[in-house]
């Protein structure tokens, strides 16, 4: 899944902005406190990432700032004496266009894939993609998630596609169906979250092709490998726990899709994965996001 972050504002949407409210909370608190929310607010979506503890809420069309931002502090009152005495806390607000309602150019997200209901109108590409109309949990106009689709496509271009895929976080399963349209004979979509894991497998049965994708809310150091490919679109913080699992489960000449990265994080992370055996294939990048695609090197550890 993406990482939860608040898009940039852009003026020349304003019509189509709606308030995004990030707040930082205990796991301890997290469904109880969404429940409440989400009893208070009609038409409001919700998205909670549990490894970095923040909930990403997005206000319906009706909200305005003024009524919704007091009324959500009287919530979050609520739960002031909550386990560990940690009360939830809003990190950021920002006017912004939700992910559904931003438009792009036909060819942003895939050369060779068409969403359906986006882009797929008179399309030329190769492959058509159904996705179902909550794109809580990612529908890929997310920058992180469209740079690891540029991946995905350079392994496509250039080789066999990788036979047996992880995809880790996989939110709406949309890498996960990637791969399978690109060429994998196998893949496991896994995320912690029971909710994404749900939209995950609408979108399956939305697409015939993808009887190769299996999701599950399963831990990355429950599974054993080895995977031919491994993707991960989550935050540099999460992925930082996740390296020595990656070197685990890597196949020998197997490749790994790091996305999510912002700034010089990418080199943090090269770096840390070198120690590992795998070196940087390939870099993109759009505004500030960053991703990696590493290729095992012969005799890592």
């Amino acid at each position: 899944m993406p990482p939860v972050s608040i898009p940039e504002f852009d003026p020349a949407l304003r019509e189509l902005s709606r308030l995004h409210v990030l707040i930082r909370l205990p796991e301890a608190i997290a469904g109880a406190f969404s429940d409440r929310v989400q009893n208070v607010f009609a038409d409001v979506a919700l998205r909670h990432e549990r490894e970095s503890g923040v909930l990403l809420l997005i206000a319906g069309r009706e909200h305005e700032a003024g009524v919704l931002l007091p009324a959500l502090a009287e919530v979050m009152r609520e739960f002031d004496n909550k386990p560990d005495g940690v009360a939830p806390e809003i990190v950021e607000t920002r006017m912004a266009v939700p992910e559904e309602l931003r438009s792009g150019r036909p060819d942003d997200f895939s050369r060779f894939v068409a969403i359906h209901g986006n882009d797929a109108g008179g399309t030329t590409k190769k492959f058509l993609l159904v996705m179902a109309g909550s794109t809580v949990f990612g529908s890929g106009s997310h920058p992180s998630t469209r740079l690891a689709v540029k991946a995905l496509e350079h392994l496509y271009a250039d080789r066999v596609f990788p036979a047996r895929v992880l995809d880790v976080g996989c939110g709406s399963g949309i890498l996960s169906f990637c791969s399978c349209l690109f060429g994998a004979r196998e893949v496991l979509g896994i995320d912690i979250s029971r909710e994404a894991i749900g939209a995950a497998e609408i979108n399956k049965s939305l697409n015939p092709f993808a009887d190769k994708v299996v999701f599950a809310a399963r831990q990355l150091s429950e599974l054993a490998g080895p995977y031919n490919l491994i993707i991960a679109n989550v935050t540099a913080a999460v992925m930082s726990g996740m390296v020595h699992d990656f070197s685990r489960l890597s196949a020998g000449g197997g490749h790994l899709v790091l996305s999510g990265l912002l700034g010089r994080q990418e080199t943090e992370v090269a770096e840390t994965m070198r120690d590992f055996g795998f070196r940087v294939a390939g870099l993109y990048g759009q505004d500030r996001w960053r991703a990696l695609l590493l290729a095992a090197v012969d005799g890592r550890p």
